[in-house]
């Protein structure tokens, strides 16, 4: 069953870009990130004061939370980030479990079992020439809908400038 962006996000999509107002996060270096949460288990969690994100918060959450929970996932939302990808921008290859919404069109992801085969070809963008599958590496297209990672496989988006994600991660 084809999951697609909601409502909410088109309008969080929108707002942001509208304010062009971004942060910086660890695994996209150089993009321009909107951290709208943070689940922290020893102080209270972090939600943006961002009015279209705060004003529905919880239905956002929850959002996100039915989607892992219909594939019987028992992790719940760790982080929510928009990102918009620059030229100089990347994904740092990550085994963490997340859902990832397209919001421009496709965006290439390559995923494996093996974290270090990532981090070794994570600078590799040409899907056509280079040999993937004798590397145990598989290049996938998240298109218009969303796209679940599970903790057994490592992934590592590569965001072309302009392109738009909405990057959820669960723990």
């Amino acid at each position: 069953m084809p999951i697609k962006a909601n409502k909410f996000l088109t309008t969080l999509q929108t707002e942001v870009k509208a304010h062009g107002i971004y942060h910086a996060h660890y695994l996209f270096p150089f993009n321009d990130v909107f951290h709208f949460y943070s689940k922290n288990n020893t102080q209270k969690d972090f939600n943006s004061s961002f009015p279209p994100y705060y004003n529905n918060q919880d239905k956002i959450k929850k959002y996100f939370n039915n989607i892992v929970s219909e594939f019987n996932w028992t992790e719940t939302l760790d982080n929510l980030l928009y990102v918009k990808a620059t030229d100089k921008g990347f994904h740092i290859p990550t085994k963490t479990p997340a859902v990832i919404f397209s919001m421009t069109g496709e965006v290439k992801m390559l995923t494996s079992p093996d974290m270090f085969k990532l981090i070794s070809h994570m600078a590799i963008y040409d899907y056509q020439l280079f040999p993937f599958k004798k590397r145990n590496i598989t290049p996938v297209r998240v298109g218009n809908t969303a796209k679940l990672v599970g903790n057994r496989w490592c992934h590592c988006l590569h965001l072309e400038e302009g392109e738009e994600i909405f990057y959820a991660t669960y723990s």
